[in-house]
């Protein structure tokens, strides 16, 4: 997929992320297998973005279907809340990242970083 910041520096880029984050856009969940940090849009996003998040989110869903064909995530259906949740398993945390697109490796290392997180303890309510 084309990316509309193909024209930017690695410079801009690193400076729109910021102020992005700065302003409640975005937060960053953790970091790609080329050590770049990756991010998560906020309801602020959504809010004043409409259009950008159904993209973005269109995408997502599309490889996170793809992972669920090959095994590596599970997906439950809340009712509740009329939309779906994804979950690890063994193979979301086992699976080798090389045979994998760029968008599926950063599902899993997202993922991977988020039950790290939980497993490590550092949850507040």
């Amino acid at each position: 997929m084309p990316s509309d910041f193909d024209d930017y520096s690695d410079e801009e880029l690193d400076s729109l992320m910021e102020e992005l984050i700065e302003e409640g856009y975005l937060i960053p969940t953790g970091f790609d297998d080329e050590g770049k940090i990756l991010y998560q849009t906020t309801q602020r996003f959504r809010e004043d973005f409409p259009e950008m998040f159904a993209e973005q989110i269109a995408e997502t869903n599309n490889t996170v279907y793809e992972l669920w064909i090959l095994g590596l995530v599970d997906v439950t259906v809340k009712e509740d809340i009329n939309d779906w949740i994804v979950l690890t398993n063994k193979n979301t945390m086992t699976c080798d990242l090389n045979g994998l697109s760029k968008e599926q490796r950063n599902v899993i290392l997202q993922l991977r970083y988020k039950q790290g997180y939980w497993d490590s303890g550092n949850v507040e309510f």
